[in-house]
């Protein structure tokens, strides 16, 4: 580049700076936009800030600052990338320190505050917390509760996240364990004659279990599963038993089970499995590939 005057202060300059904003020519002390009349400078920030890029919230300040939007979608983007493919066990996680907890308050705060914190029932609009704590919650005088029910997320949900995604497995599971819930405790109250001050409550991770079998049988209804943890089965007519035996045997008022949990939960996967397969998705099950073995 040929020498030049500065724009500004009309210094001879060699190799003047060429201001990308405003195409003019300058010296090292006018070079930046801020140290010339830039003309240019305005029209790219207002550009800036209309697409949410930058936000300068005082002209006197020069250094772009972040938009509070910008950065909270980069901290969740941040989390999704730490808990990715990991959400099962997040959720593992949550279910074993929530069972500590409900024997925790139990035993210091009494039945009612046991109640109130973990149990969704037909007062739940009273402590709405409960729709998501009920979910991790499981009962503390039986114990196969949260074992069948971790065993089963254990084995389980690892599959689905990796097929579904982190992000829409965290919402199936979350958006049908709560349905669920609601719904066992709306349904069971207005069928059946419930004792007790609270009326029939509900909780457990069952219902947002059945949401995500429900999302992957549409996705993928041959997918083999193994029935127990042992027979392999396809997922399709696993989900058709499970229903079988819910309808059968855990929709009366003297069974324990949360039968219209579990069917709404699965409805809740159902719709959601659908509407994901609208949009093109497809969950691919590629068939595991075979060990090779080398001899020493």
């Amino acid at each position: 580049m040929a020498n030049g005057r500065c724009d500004q202060c009309g210094v001879e300059e060699y190799m003047p700076y060429v201001c990308k904003f405003c195409k003019g020519r300058y010296c090292a002390a006018h070079r930046l936009p801020e140290n010339h009349s830039c003309a240019g400078l305005g029209a790219y920030r207002e550009k800036a800030r209309e697409q949410g890029r930058v936000f300068q919230s005082d002209p006197l300040v020069r250094s772009v600052q972040t938009p509070r939007p910008a950065r909270a979608r980069a901290s969740l983007d941040a989390f999704w990338s730490k808990v990715d493919g990991k959400m099962t066990y997040v959720f593992l996680g949550i279910i074993v320190v929530t069972f500590i907890l409900e024997f925790v308050v139990r035993f210091t705060a009494g039945y009612d505050a046991f109640q109130t914190t973990f149990v969704i029932d037909r007062t739940w609009l009273s402590h709405p917390w409960t729709v998501v704590t009920s979910i991790f919650a499981h009962s503390p005088v039986d114990p196969n509760h949260i074992i069948f029910n971790g065993l089963a997320l254990f084995f389980f949900g690892g599959s689905v996240e990796r097929l579904l995604g982190t992000r829409r497995f965290t919402f199936i599971f979350l958006a049908s364990g709560v349905v669920a819930g609601i719904a066992q405790a709306l349904i069971s109250n207005a069928l059946y004659s419930c004792g007790g001050p609270y009326g029939c409550g509900a909780l457990g991770a069952s219902g947002a279990l059945m949401g995500i079998t429900g999302t992957l049988v549409v996705l993928a209804p041959t997918l083999t599963v193994l029935f127990f943890f042992v027979i392999p089965t396809p997922l399709w007519a696993l989900t058709i038993l499970y229903v079988l035996i819910d309808v059968v045997f855990h929709v009366g008022s003297d069974s324990s089970v949360g039968g219209f949990a579990h069917l709404t939960g699965l409805a809740v996967g159902l719709a959601y499995g659908y509407y994901l397969r609208q949009r093109g998705l497809r969950a691919v099950v590629r068939p595991r590939e075979p060990t090779i073995r080398r001899q020493f």
